[in-house]
C-alpha cells in the first residue's frame, strides 16, 4: 500500500501509522523511512484502549481505531493542510491526488460502496460509505467531524449487520446531512472493489487500467486471502461470497505481484507458509480460467 500510493503521488506523503504489535513496529522502523512515524496503541488515546480490547472482538476492536487515531493526529497538530486515513489492504493504481480534488470545493471527502448488487438492501447492512479512505482539509468542520465520529465509535463499534451495525462505518450514514462541507468520491476508480465490478468494463490504456471511462486510482482487497506457495507463486482468493471474472484480473496482478516481491525481500518473517494439496487437473483449472496463480 505504501509503496504503492508513493509510486504514483505527485505529492509528498508523510506517514503515521498504528502498528498494533512490536513485530509490525520493528518492521517499519527497519524501513527507515525520513518520512515515516510509528506509533502503539498506548501512545494516541488518553483513554484505556485496553479495556476496548477486552469487551470487543479484535475485528471490531480494530475498527475502532481508525477514527482514534485520525482524532489524535489532528488534536496533536501532526498535519499542515491535509489529512487522509488510508486502510492497509488497498493498493493504489493512480495518483491518489486526483480522488482528493473533490476536497478543492469541500473539507471532508468520503466514497460510497456503489455496491452492483441489491444496493440499498447492502447499504442497510454494512453502511452507504466504506471506511478505507477518509480525507479532509484542514478545518474546524473536519476536526469536529471526526472528534464527534470517535465518540460514537468508542461507545459502541459491534458488528451486526442485521442490525445495520457495521463497526465504524453505519456512522457515516449521517455526514451528508450534518456536514455541508461533505464531498463524495464519484469515479468508479475510487474505492474499486468485488461488490461494485460488475457494472463495469475494465480496460488497459496506457499501462493504466481504466473501469468504464474511469482510471482506476486504489482497489480494497478487503477479505482477500494469499498463500504463499514458494518464492513465485501465489494462489488467491476474493472476498467471502464473491467470485472474479478473468478480465478484472490484472488488477489483482499487479497486486500480488507487489506483495510477493515485498515477501521476498523481507524473508524472516514467518508468512502463511500453509501447504495446499491440490490435484493437478484442478490446478490446470485454476490457471487457464481464472488465471490466479503469479508467475514473476
Amino acid at each position: 500500500m505504501m509503496q504503492s500510493l508513493e509510486l504514483h503521488s505527485k505529492e509528498k506523503v508523510y506517514w503515521n501509522i498504528l502498528a498494533l504489535d512490536h513485530e509490525t513496529h520493528n518492521l517499519l522502523e527497519s524501513l527507515k523511512k525520513p518520512n515515516l512515524r510509528i506509533w502503539l496503541e498506548k501512545d494516541i488515546s488518553s483513554i484505556n484502549l485496553f479495556d476496548l480490547k477486552l469487551k470487543r472482538t479484535y475485528v471490531e476492536y480494530c475498527w475502532s481505531l481508525a477514527s482514534i487515531l485520525l482524532d489524535f493526529q489532528i488534536k496533536n497538530s501532526l498535519y499542515q493542510s491535509q489529512l487522509v486515513y488510508v486502510d492497509a489492504d488497498i493498493f493504489f493504481y493512480g495518483d491518489i491526488n486526483k480522488s482528493l480534488e473533490v476536497l478543492k470545493e469541500g473539507n471532508i471527502a468520503v466514497h460510497e460502496h456503489r455496491f452492483s448488487s441489491k444496493p440499498e438492501v447492502n447499504a442497510k447492512k454494512v453502511g452507504r460509505f466504506n471506511v478505507v479512505i477518509i480525507a479532509g482539509n484542514y478545518s474546524i468542520e473536519f476536526n469536529t467531524c471526526i472528534e464527534e465520529w470517535k465518540l460514537k465509535v468508542i461507545d459502541e463499534c459491534v458488528l451486526d449487520t442485521n442490525s445495520g451495525k457495521c463497526g465504524d462505518q453505519h456512522y457515516l450514514n449521517d455526514w451528508p446531512d450534518k456536514f455541508s462541507g461533505l464531498r463524495i468520491m464519484k469515479s468508479n476508480g475510487d474505492g474499486a472493489g468485488v461488490w461494485n465490478l460488475k457494472n463495469t468494463k475494465l480496460h488497459l490504456e496506457s499501462n493504466k487500467i481504466f473501469l468504464d471511462q474511469d482510471e482506476l486510482i486504489f482497489f480494497h482487497f478487503h477479505g482477500l486471502k494469499i498463500y504463499f506457495l514458494n518464492k513465485v507463486l501465489t494462489i488467491f482468493s476474493p472476498s467471502p461470497g464473491y467470485g472474479i471474472k478473468r478480465e478484472y484480473f490484472p488488477i489483482y496482478k499487479k497486486y500480488l505481484q507487489s506483495l510477493v516481491k515485498i515477501r521476498n525481500n523481507f524473508d524472516f518473517i514467518q508468512f502463511n507458509r500453509k501447504k495446499l494439496r491440490i490435484p493437478m487437473l484442478l490446478k490446470h483449472y485454476l490457471q487457464r480460467e481464472l488465471g490466479i496463480f503469479i508467475n514473476l
